[in-house]
C-alpha cells in the first residue's frame, strides 16, 4: 500500500526521534510499490502491452527532443 498521509507523519515522528532508524524507515518507505507501479508490472508483464509501451515511449523521447528543439529555435 502506498503512504498516505497519516503513514507519512509517523515516518516522519519516527525519523526525528531516531534519526539513525529513520533514514532507513525513510528508503524502505520510498521503495514501496503503489497500486499504480504494481498494476503496470502486470501489464507489462504481456509481451504485447510491452512492446507498445516501449514504441510509445520512444514516441515521448522523439516528441520532447522536437519540442526541445523548437523552443531553441525560438518563435
Amino acid at each position: 500500500m502506498p503512504p498516505t498521509r497519516d503513514s507519512r507523519e509517523t515516518v516522519m515522528a519516527r525519523v526525528k526521534s531516531a534519526p539513525v532508524f529513520g533514514g532507513e524507515l525513510i528508503v524502505e518507505t520510498m521503495k514501496r510499490k503503489t497500486n499504480f507501479g504494481k498494476h503496470l508490472d502486470k501489464q507489462l508483464s504481456d509481451q504485447g502491452f510491452a512492446d507498445r509501451f516501449k514504441q510509445a515511449g520512444e514516441a515521448c523521447d522523439v516528441a520532447l527532443e522536437l519540442a526541445a528543439r523548437q523552443a531553441e529555435k525560438g518563435p
